[in-house]
């Protein structure tokens, strides 16, 4: 099930077509923790350069106060996905704040991978 944060959020999340990599890592996070997944930012126009804000949309948020250990889940997810092999500094996940609060900011790139299980 597809939770959201509120009317505006479920507008941003339809209102643009996800990049397919995206839909994959929404995909894996759902089913890996289930009922804590909830979007709170999907497309939004910015006054600068963003994820969020591109076609197809390659960011999404969600919350961080659902999962008892969010470190622990934004390193689970980078553990499992690769955003750039040619720059390995930039993380598919991070939880920050941004302005309105802690919360996970998820992204892709063309380039963005699965990585092996070890």
């Amino acid at each position: 099930m597809i939770q959201y944060k509120d009317d505006e959020v479920l507008k941003g999340i339809l209102s643009h077509g996800w990049h397919p990599t995206l839909i994959e890592v929404y995909m894996w996070i759902v089913k890996t923790y289930r009922e804590s997944v909830v979007i709170t930012c999907g497309h939004e126009t910015r006054d600068y350069v963003s994820t969020h804000d591109v076609d197809p949309l390659r960011a999404f948020d969600i919350r961080s106060w659902c999962f008892a250990d969010p470190k622990k889940v934004e390193d689970a997810i980078n553990q499992a996905w690769e955003y750039d092999p040619e720059r390995p500094e930039m993380m598919v996940a991070k939880c920050h704040d941004a302005g309105r609060g802690i919360h996970f900011h998820i992204q892709v790139h063309d380039n963005t991978i699965k990585r092996e299980a070890k």
